[in-house]
């Protein structure tokens, strides 16, 4: 049929997953599938599995072969398909229900090279939940790129804004088209996903991502993902870079494309470089057992990679100071607005006081002028009043001196006066005084009498 998907399934001693992953693609009974599992050498019961399910349905087809890597499995799946998509799947993951159907609605609706997902992820105890945390979100991608658009459109926004996920599941692909770009696993490493993924967006026309979790991905031990990194994990990341390097001199890329490009590859050496200079000295070995030109190569961008993680972190730090001085330098830009605005608001209060201050140096100078001519009115009448003081002092010695003068006066009168007392008194005791009284008194009894 024209949408025939073909499901490629690289299995490697995967027996207590594999029969959990086949349910979730043998249950699809919508559309046409092929279930392509490539036993890639397996030493657990794993093919015995395939063997049983394969002859409960006749959709599974088994390719078996000595053990090589998952890289070469997918590419052997991808040799054998037919269907007019492609799906991969881990034997120890799942799909989710409806993945399929979904997935393909979109590829025919929108004509798309390519259908981008999510997924949700599973852990296989609550320690390693602990322990992978990160992967509780890793797979969902936060902002939406539903729009069609060009691959390479699509891989710079995720370099740019860290959506991009190396996971070779979490895509359906239209078969045509990946066989014409000659895009492949690269044999015999693992993080392969990270070549495959990315060559992938890079030759596709028509590409778009749903935010939905299509595909179950199970955090378990043991896996590439969860076992200490070691020698090959550092190769693989070293083999992914250089096989990125034919895509800087492509001419119908952006600028922006082949910075994100530049980012991706960088991305890639560091943490190979991290990789190599953590692990033990046993591994570190293994080096030369790789071609002699890739030891040279891979050696020296493990070098240069450290100088420029130690640059970068002198650049980080130069940065953060800066940063730390921009901050300074906005607060006392924000201080000296301040500082001008309350200058301003000084400056205009300093020109109020100002005209106050004018207006009161005006009413002084009236007053003053006031008081100045009052003052001499008062000193012409102070010199007045101290005329008159003058005069009247003059006056009142007169009048003490008089006043002695009459006291004088009185006292010698007063002394007379009780002189004639005391003789009017002598005289009024003697006997011809009051003869005489008696003698006088019908007269004047008769001229009172008379005048009256």
């Amino acid at each position: 049929m024209d949408n025939k998907v073909s499901v490629i399934i690289p299995v490697y001693n995967t027996v207590a997953y594999l029969a959990a992953c086949l349910e979730s693609v043998c249950s699809i009974m919508t559309m046409d599938i092929e279930i392509i599992c490539v036993n890639d050498g397996s030493t657990d019961k794993s093919l015995e599995i395939l063997t049983t399910f394969a002859q409960k349905d006749s959709r599974i087809h088994i390719i078996s072969q000595k053990h090589q890597g998952v890289s070469i499995a997918r590419n052997v799946g991808i040799t054998t398909a037919t269907g007019k998509y492609i799906q991969f799947l881990d034997s120890d993951d799942m799909l989710a229900p409806g993945a399929l159907e979904y997935a393909v609605q979109q590829m025919n609706e929108k004509q798309l090279d390519v259908f981008y997902f999510d997924a949700q992820a599973i852990f296989e105890s609550i320690q390693l939940e602990e322990e992978k945390r990160r992967y509780k979100t890793y797979y969902h991608r936060e902002n939406h790129y539903q729009n069609v658009q060009a691959g390479y459109q699509l891989f710079t926004k995720w370099i740019k804004d860290g959506g991009f996920r190396p996971n070779g599941n979490l895509q359906m692909i239209r078969r045509d088209f990946l066989l014409q770009s000659g895009v492949k696993f690269i044999p015999g490493i693992v993080q392969e996903d990270n070549a495959f993924t990315a060559e992938v967006m890079l030759h596709a026309q028509r590409v778009c991502h749903v935010n939905k979790p299509l595909y179950i991905r199970r955090v378990r031990s043991g896996s590439i993902m969860t076992k200490p990194p070691a020698f090959s994990n550092a190769y693989g990341y070293f083999r992914c870079a250089m096989a990125m390097e034919k895509y800087f001199f492509k001419p119908t890329f952006s600028e922006n494309s082949r910075c994100a490009l530049q980012i991706f590859c960088q991305n890639l050496v560091q943490n190979m470089e991290k990789i190599y200079k953590n692990i033990p000295e046993e591994e570190k070995a293994k080096i030369r057992m790789i071609p002699v030109e890739e030891r040279g190569v891979m050696l020296y961008l493990c070098w240069y990679s450290e100088q420029a993680s130690i640059n970068q972190k002198e650049k980080n730090k130069i940065n953060a100071e800066c940063r730390a001085m921009r901050k300074e330098k906005a607060v006392l830009v924000k201080q000296n607005e301040k500082i001008q605005y309350q200058n301003s608001a000084y400056q205009q209060q300093i020109k109020k006081q100002e005209g106050v201050i004018q207006k009161l140096n005006d009413t002084l100078q009236n007053e003053k002028k006031i008081f100045t001519r009052n003052y001499q009115e008062i000193s012409v009448d102070k010199q007045k009043l101290q005329n008159q003081c003058s005069s009247l002092e003059k006056q009142v010695e007169e009048i003490r001196r008089e006043n002695m003068a009459y006291q004088q006066q009185m006292t010698e009168q007063s002394k007379e006066f009780h002189t004639l007392q005391a003789d009017f008194f002598a005289m009024q005791q003697s006997l011809s005084f009051r003869v005489g009284r008696k003698l006088t008194w019908l007269p004047r009894k008769i001229r009172d009498a008379f005048f009256c």
